[in-house]
């Protein structure tokens, strides 16, 4: 059964910003919460762009193991309970349909799309959710 790992931020956001082919997710202040199943990494999560009210989630995952009731409640319960922030944002590729279909199915809402942003090439979808609107931590 997949688990929640911390205290590993370095290591997960090195193998986060690998999986989504960025070079450093998440710049110089960042927290990160691995997803392991069978001593292996399947899956990671990075908050960054903390601000009061608002933080950035940057999400990868290499297995579909990782999605269950208690991981997304351990993922959103470090924004919306430890933070205390109002919205969780997210932004994938537009081209990325499977992480688009994750993002909607988990209860993140799409805002937009901003044009060329995810990689200077390819435009980013934008999404969001707000703390009203997490079903994994009622």
């Amino acid at each position: 059964m997949a688990e929640i790992v911390t205290g590993y931020d370095g290591q997960i956001r090195e193998w986060v910003s690998h999986e989504l082919g960025i070079e450093k997710v998440g710049g110089d202040k960042f927290s990160a919460l691995g997803i392991m199943h069978d001593n292996a990494l399947i899956g990671g999560a990075v908050y960054h762009d903390y601000q009061r009210h608002n933080i950035e989630m940057s999400l990868a995952t290499t297995d579909k193991r990782w999605c269950t009731r208690k991981i997304l409640k351990g993922l959103l319960s470090y924004p919306f309970e430890q933070l205390g922030v109002v919205r969780v944002g997210a932004m994938c590729s537009k081209k990325n349909r499977q992480m688009r279909s994750i993002l909607e199915r988990i209860g993140f809402k799409m805002e937009g799309c901003a044009r060329k942003a995810f990689d200077g090439k390819n435009d980013a979808i934008i999404y969001s959710m707000l703390n009203n609107e997490c079903r994994w931590l009622k």
